[in-house]
């Protein structure tokens, strides 16, 4: 079966945001959803957009990521939960993951900052962590199980060789990098086709909403805002159309 994971922890920001990705994951598809969030959060009325609601997470920064460990799919995607799905192609999403482990966008450079792995090879992180899809495979489960694991263990002790970049230890894409390229198996990751539409990224500043690149031109399917943190701190959100919270 395919399904969506959502993750909502730490501020209830996050939980209303989840919200209302779900209405719009109703609006374009059929597929289950599972959101992971504190039971603090769940209100009564929403329980009939998600198919499962599991409580018992970790209160962390990157609870995603044990969420997305615990997925009861066979095919999962991941989604921020600061997103909206704004196109019927949503409904193919899954069309995506072929014979493929992984279908991951990339790093939009207008919209994030270059983060540089390693000093001596210069490389880059080039993945980004809103959107994931994933296989049910051995393999690739184990992997998301590490990515939690591995994440967790990288905050408590960070033992790596002098030449990455010290910045890397807070980073769980860097975790996801170096599982990567320490497995023996050979992972099949895809980025699709104009992936930025899938992850269609415009962040809040005090001048407003950031442009998009002049080359991706076409619309968006999923658009991914960001909460502005002074909504997250203060545990309250209103969405980026001003429509009434529940």
């Amino acid at each position: 079966m395919n399904g969506i994971v959502l993750v909502a922890s730490m501020s209830k920001a996050y939980y209303t945001s989840a919200v209302r990705l779900a209405c719009s994951i109703r609006d374009y598809s059929n597929f289950p959803i599972t959101l992971f969030t504190h039971e603090s959060f769940v209100q009564e009325n929403h329980r009939n957009l998600f198919d499962n609601i599991i409580t018992n997470i970790p209160v962390h920064i990157r609870a995603k990521l044990w969420g997305i460990s615990k997925s009861p799919y066979e095919n999962t995607l991941y989604l921020d939960s600061d997103m909206e799905v704004v196109s019927p192609e949503f409904s193919k999403v899954f069309d995506l993951l072929e014979d493929n482990d992984l279908i991951l966008t990339k790093i939009r450079p207008h919209v994030s900052k270059e983060v540089i792995i390693s000093k001596t090879t210069k490389e880059k992180l080039i993945y980004h962590g809103g959107f994931i899809m994933f296989n049910h495979k051995t393999h690739t489960r184990r992997l998301m199980e590490n990515w939690w694991t591995g994440y967790t263990e990288q905050q408590k002790n960070w033992n790596f060789p002098d030449h990455y970049d010290r910045n890397m230890q807070r980073w769980d894409q860097f975790t996801l990098w170096r599982l990567l390229k320490e497995s023996e198996y050979n992972f099949k990751i895809k980025t699709p086709k104009n992936d930025y539409r899938w992850n269609y990224i415009h962040l809040y500043d005090e001048l407003g909403v950031n442009p998009k690149s002049k080359k991706e031109s076409e619309s968006p399917i999923i658009y991914h805002y960001t909460i502005p943190e002074e909504f997250v701190k203060q545990r309250k959100f209103n969405n980026r159309l001003n429509l009434e919270t529940h």
